[in-house]
């Protein structure tokens, strides 16, 4: 709600506004008047990156909608009030509501990952057996994805940091290699070197 004037009685007619001159002719209660404050419309713009977010409108402090953008190579990092401006607000932080805006999507550059892939794969038929294990990611792992250098591939999705992936339709005796491919929950990809013979 927003101030809207003075009353004489509550629930009455505003008389005067805040801040005008009063008579004091008699001793006398003013009751505060409230409105309901105007809709406000907050848009979310993906600066960048891909996907789709409705518009957000209200009257009052409420929690932003949780990105739903996507941009390759990178993580969400925060909204912002101009295309190129700092984090101004994290997701689900409690807007005003004061004022129609435009968000931007803040993003960032995916983190380094923490140790180093290892990658296994026999020589052989037309199937083979893609042995991995992935570095560690401050965000959890969702998919993998053996390739080899023939074209070939494979996906498994998981949250385990290894495992391994079954390639079909390769070719008898030929000494194939393959790159694991992780990506994370934010979006973020990794490609291991070639892998080499157990």
């Amino acid at each position: 709600f927003v101030f809207d004037g003075w009353s004489t009685i509550l629930d009455g007619i505003k008389v005067d506004g805040d801040g005008v001159d009063y008579t004091f002719a008699e001793d006398v209660t003013l009751y505060a008047r409230w409105v309901a404050a105007p809709l406000r419309t907050v848009s979310f713009n993906a600066n960048g990156g891909t996907g789709t977010m409705t518009n957000q409108t209200t009257n009052e402090e409420t929690a932003l909608k949780e990105n739903a953008f996507k941009r390759s190579g990178y993580v969400f990092d925060g909204w912002a009030t101009t295309s190129d401006g700092s984090n101004a607000y994290a997701d689900g932080f409690k807007y005003p509501f004061t004022s129609d805006a435009t968000l931007y999507a803040r993003w960032a550059g995916c983190p380094v990952l923490s140790g180093s892939w290892t990658v296994t794969a026999a020589v052989g038929g037309v199937t083979r057996m893609v042995v991995f294990s992935a570095p560690t990611t401050t965000s959890s792992w969702t998919t993998f994805k053996a390739t080899a250098n023939t074209g070939q591939s494979a996906t498994i999705s998981t949250s385990s940091s290894s495992g391994s992936i079954q390639v079909r339709g390769l070719v008898k005796k030929v000494n194939n290699t393959f790159t694991v491919t992780g990506t994370t929950a934010n979006g973020c990809s990794y490609t291991s070197q070639n892998s080499t013979t157990p």
